[in-house]
């Protein structure tokens, strides 16, 4: 279970109230969920996979230099390959 606040008494308030019915333990802040990383910069939270995208970069050879903005543009147009 992941607690959310931007206050931090109120984390130590609910973790004390979930105490109280479960067997917790506190693990500090939150550096990885779900294989989701969760980082800090300058009080903003930041999710990113970045770790797992270079596991499948080295998996399948693939070089993701190149750059695709997106969203795509407006008048781009998918091509049917099927």
């Amino acid at each position: 279970m992941a607690v959310f606040t931007r206050d931090e008494k109120e984390i130590y308030e609910i973790v004390k109230l979930l105490n109280l019915s479960l067997d917790i333990k506190d693990l500090g802040p939150i550096q990885k969920l779900l294989g989701v990383n969760f980082e800090n910069y300058d009080g903003k939270i930041v999710l990113h996979q970045r770790p797992y995208i270079d596991s499948l970069e080295n998996q399948y050879d693939m070089n993701l230099d190149k750059i695709v903005e997106i969203p795509l543009p407006v008048d781009y147009h998918l091509i049917n390959l099927v």
